[in-house]
């Protein structure tokens, strides 16, 4: 579940998160920017960008962020970096090991490292459930690609979900994964918030099944209204993650 492609309200989201972790620091790398759309707004924040993808999208992006289409582990810079930004993309890096060791490389001491990811191994089997039949109930209603819905319904949900992001060269990483490595590679873990993550791939689906778009934020809104309250409810596990590390 690679988001690359940022709705409106996921960038909010991101951002929300993101820039205020940032704050003051100027030089800052993306890894995996997707769109460009999050480096977009952190370069009219007045940091310095730099963003990095293994596939640079044919979109409008920022003439204010020096884009490069390459991976992490051959990216180089003169200079290190006071932040580095990953949205989506940690729990794909493989091997993890070189690529923690290849972000603290890249961050001055001190650096942070901002990672607003999911967690593979959250998801229980009511939070599955959840998941699949919004998905399947938004096909349904023509407000998500037929060609994008995974398994069907007739799957038992966790299997459902494991098979959707089986990967079967480059397994994807959990969160515990995630945070062994880092902690494991020189960062000092300071923050770790579990929440909503779901919305997005489901709101993503939504804006790009339907032309208007108005109406998509719309649907967007409520996916993330409706899994914001049942994990306050704890009626679904958070499979979203987001951590705050720090260079040692």
């Amino acid at each position: 579940m690679h988001v690359t492609a940022m709705t409106p309200l996921t960038l909010r989201e991101t951002l929300a998160f993101v820039a205020p972790a940032l704050s003051t620091r100027r030089r800052v790398l993306e890894v995996g920017c997707g769109d460009g759309s999050l480096a977009g707004q952190l370069a009219a924040q007045a940091h310095d960008v730099v963003a990095i993808d293994t596939r640079l999208r044919d979109t409008p992006r920022s003439p204010r962020v020096r884009f490069e289409e390459t991976d992490l582990l051959r990216f180089t810079s003169e200079q290190p970096f006071d932040a580095v930004v990953a949205v989506t993309v940690l729990h794909h890096l493989t091997p993890l090991d070189a690529n923690v060791a290849r972000l603290r490389e890249l961050l001055v001491p001190g650096g942070v490292l901002v990672v607003d990811d999911f967690d593979l191994a959250a998801p229980d089997e009511t939070t599955a459930r959840w998941y699949y039949d919004t998905q399947d109930l938004l096909a349904v209603a023509g407000r998500f690609p037929a060609e994008a819905v995974h398994g069907a319904p007739s799957e038992p949900p966790l299997e459902r979900w494991h098979h959707e992001h089986e990967h079967h060269d480059e397994p994807l990483h959990t969160g515990a994964a995630m945070l062994t490595a880092l902690r494991d590679g020189g960062f000092e873990v300071s923050q770790v918030t579990r929440g909503p993550y779901l919305f997005r791939y489901l709101a993503r689906g939504a804006i790009e099944a339907h032309d208007n778009t108005v109406s998509g934020e719309r649907v967007a809104e409520h996916l993330l209204t409706v899994e914001q309250r049942r994990l306050d409810e704890h009626s679904l596990q958070p499979v979203g993650l987001r951590i705050l590390a720090h260079r040692r």
